[in-house]
C-alpha cells in the first residue's frame, strides 16, 4: 500500500508538471533579490538550474531583452515600494530559442525580517503573443485597403472603421466610433437605415449614395452592405468606395464615342446599345472582352445576351430590365457570368431606356462593369469577418478550404502544417470535389508542396504531374494544375502551406495567387491560434485539477545546503 505524500512532496510533484515554473521571489532588507524556491520548469524556460538563481537573480535579469529591462526594474521597484502584486509581460533572449515572451504573476507576503516574498508562477506566452500579433497584422492589412470598411452594431453605431474610412472622411477613428451613418450621409434617415437592415441576412446589398467629410465636401459612394449575426447580435459590414472618378467617367462616356472607347479601355467598362424595335444588340469591344466571346460568333440579340447570364440570375436580370422599360426608371443589376470551365465573373450593369414622342421604347443604352476582383476581395473580407470563430461545428480552416474550392472552381483546396519531422507534412483540411476528406500525413520529397515548404510561391498552370513524376498523389487525384503559398509564423518561419489544385489548366493564375495571398496571413494566424488554444486548454485543465486537489495554497521554500 503506497504511503501518503507529505504536503511538501505533493506540492513539488504538482509544480513539476505545471506549465512554466512556480517560484518564491524574495527582496531582502539589504536590497538583494533572490529566488529561495524555483520549480524545475525554469530549465525549460530559461535553460538554468534552480540553484543558479537561489541567491541572486542576476542571471535571469541578464537574459531579459534590453528593451524590456527598464520596465522590469520599474515593476520590481513598484512591487517593493507598495508591497503589492508583481505582474508583468516581458521578453527574454534564450541562447537556443531566441526571443521568447514570458508572463510573471505573483502575490506578496511579508517576512519577519522585514523582507518581502512574492509567490507565483512564470509562463511562456510566446505562442499567444505571436497569434495576437498575427491578428493585429491582419487588421493592419485591412487598413491598407483603398475601400473604406465599416462594421456597425445593432444601434447603427460604428464598431470598427478602417484607416481608409478615416482618410476618406477626414475624421479620427475615435471620432467615427462615436458616430452613425446619419452623421456622414446627408441623405440618410432612420427609416432608410431600418429598410437597409431589413434585407436578408448574409446577402450582399449594393447601392449608391453620398458621404459628407469633416470639411463639408459631399461625394458619391458605392456601398456593398451585408448583415450577419454573431452570438445572437446583429452586425452590418459595409465596404464603401468613393466613386467620384467613376461618375466623372460615366458623364464623359455620354458626350463622345471616342471618349467612350478610351474610358472603357482604361476602366474595363463595357457599353451596349439595344435597338428595341428591331431587337438588335450592339456591344463595345470591351464588353466582348469581359464576356470572352468572339464577336463574329455572337447572335447580337437581347435573348442571346440573356443566355450568357448565369442560369440562377437570368430571371432577375430580365425582370429588372423589363421593369425599367415599363417604369422608365434607371436600369441597375448585378449578375454573374458562368463559363464552360466553371469560372464565374461578376458584372454590374447600369442603363437607361429611351422613348419616342409617343412614349414608345426605342433604345436601351447602358454599361457593364467587371467587378469580379472587387467582389472576390469583398466576399473574402466578409468571409473572414464572419468565420473568425467556429460556426456550426466547422472550423475556420475547413470553411476556408471549402470557400477557396468553390470560389476558384477548383477540384482541391488543402491547408497543411509541417510536422516535427520537416520532411513530412500533415493536412489540416482537404477539400476534394465538394467533400472534406480525412487528414493524412505525406512525405514532401519530390512534390510541389515540398517546393512551397521551402518558402516560395509555386505555380504550375498545367502539366504538374509531368514535372513531379514521383508524386503519386497527383496521379491518383488526376491533378493538372497547382498553386501553393507558404504560411509563415510571426518570426517568418514556414509552418505550413495553402494550395489549390485542379484537373484542368488554371487559365488565370494571377487571380488564383491573389486570392491565396489575401487569405494566407489569416490562415497562418489561425494555425497559430489553434495551437495556442490547445496549449492553453491543456494548461487550464491541469490547473483545474491542481486547484481541486489542494484545499489551501501551500508555498514551500527550497532549503539550500551550505
Amino acid at each position: 500500500m503506497p504511503f501518503p505524500l507529505e504536503p511538501e512532496q505533493r506540492f513539488s510533484r504538482m509544480a513539476a508538471h505545471l506549465p512554466g515554473f512556480v517560484f518564491t521571489f524574495r527582496f531582502s532588507p539589504d536590497g538583494r533579490f533572490s529566488f529561495p524556491y524555483v520549480s524545475d520548469g525554469i530549465r525549460d524556460i530559461y535553460g538554468l538550474q534552480p540553484e543558479q538563481v537561489a541567491e541572486d537573480m542576476g542571471l535571469l535579469h541578464a537574459m531579459a531583452h534590453p528593451d524590456d529591462r527598464e520596465a522590469i526594474e520599474a515593476a520590481l521597484a513598484d512591487a517593493v515600494k507598495y508591497r503589492g502584486l508583481f505582474h508583468i509581460e516581458f521578453r527574454i533572449i534564450h541562447p537556443d530559442k531566441g526571443v521568447r515572451w514570458l508572463e510573471a504573476k505573483s502575490a506578496p507576503a511579508a517576512e519577519p525580517d522585514r523582507g518581502i516574498e512574492w509567490h507565483g508562477i512564470m509562463l511562456d506566452i510566446t505562442e499567444r503573443k505571436q497569434a495576437q500579433q498575427r491578428l493585429e497584422l491582419l487588421e493592419r492589412a485591412i487598413d491598407l485597403s483603398s475601400d473604406a470598411i465599416f462594421l456597425l452594431g445593432e444601434d447603427f453605431r460604428f464598431r470598427y472603421v478602417s484607416a481608409a474610412a478615416c482618410r476618406s472622411l477626414g475624421y479620427s477613428r475615435e471620432q467615427l466610433l462615436a458616430m452613425t451613418p446619419l452623421d456622414i450621409n446627408p441623405h440618410a434617415t432612420p427609416e432608410w437605415l431600418r429598410e437597409i437592415r431589413s434585407a436578408p441576412l448574409n446577402q450582399s446589398l449594393m447601392f449608391e449614395t453620398w458621404h459628407r467629410d469633416s470639411g463639408g465636401r459631399i461625394f458619391p459612394v458605392e456601398i456593398n452592405a451585408t448583415h450577419f449575426k454573431d452570438d445572437g447580435k446583429l452586425f452590418g459590414l459595409s465596404v464603401v468606395r468613393d466613386i467620384s472618378e467613376r461618375k466623372r467617367i460615366e458623364q464623359a462616356l455620354q458626350s463622345s464615342r471616342v471618349a467612350l472607347e478610351e474610358a472603357q479601355r482604361i476602366g474595363h467598362i463595357g457599353s451596349w446599345d439595344v435597338d428595341i424595335v428591331n431587337d438588335v444588340l450592339t456591344w463595345s469591344d470591351e464588353t466582348f472582352r469581359i464576356w470572352e466571346i468572339d464577336k463574329t460568333k455572337f447572335a447580337a440579340t437581347f435573348e442571346a445576351f440573356v443566355d450568357t447570364v448565369h442560369p440562377e440570375d437570368r430571371a432577375r436580370v430580365v425582370q429588372v430590365y423589363n421593369a425599367s422599360i415599363v417604369e422608365g426608371s434607371r436600369y441597375e443589376v448585378e449578375h454573374r457570368l458562368l463559363f464552360p470551365d466553371g469560372r464565374v465573373k461578376y458584372i454590374l450593369e447600369r442603363g437607361q431606356p429611351y422613348y419616342d414622342a409617343d412614349g414608345k421604347p426605342l433604345r436601351f443604352i447602358g454599361t457593364s462593369l467587371d467587378i469580379t476582383e472587387r467582389k472576390r476581395i469583398e466576399n473574402t473580407l466578409q468571409f473572414i469577418a464572419q468565420r473568425g470563430w467556429q460556426v456550426d461545428g466547422e472550423s475556420f480552416l475547413t470553411a476556408l478550404a471549402r470557400y477557396l474550392g468553390r470560389t476558384l472552381a477548383v477540384d482541391y483546396a488543402v491547408i497543411d502544417r509541417l510536422t516535427t519531422d520537416l520532411a513530412v507534412a500533415e493536412t489540416v483540411v482537404i477539400y476534394a470535389k465538394g467533400q472534406v476528406l480525412p487528414n493524412v500525413q505525406y512525405g514532401l520529397k519530390g512534390t510541389p508542396c515540398g517546393n512551397v515548404m521551402e518558402g516560395a510561391l509555386c505555380c504550375y498552370p498545367e502539366q504538374v504531374r509531368q514535372q513531379f513524376p514521383e508524386d503519386k498523389l497527383l496521379l491518383e487525384m488526376d491533378v493538372e494544375s497547382y498553386a501553393g503559398l507558404p504560411l509563415l509564423d510571426s518570426a517568418g518561419r514556414v509552418v505550413g502551406l495553402i494550395a489549390v489544385m485542379d484537373g484542368k489548366p488554371m487559365l488565370d493564375m494571377a487571380e488564383v495567387t491573389s486570392l491565396l495571398q489575401l487569405v494566407a496571413t489569416r490562415a497562418a494566424a489561425e494555425l497559430e491560434r489553434e495551437q495556442s488554444e490547445r496549449l492553453l486548454q491543456e494548461s487550464r485543465q491541469f490547473l483545474d485539477r491542481v486547484i481541486e486537489t489542494i484545499a489551501d495554497p501551500v508555498f514551500v521554500k527550497m532549503r539550500i545546503k551550505r
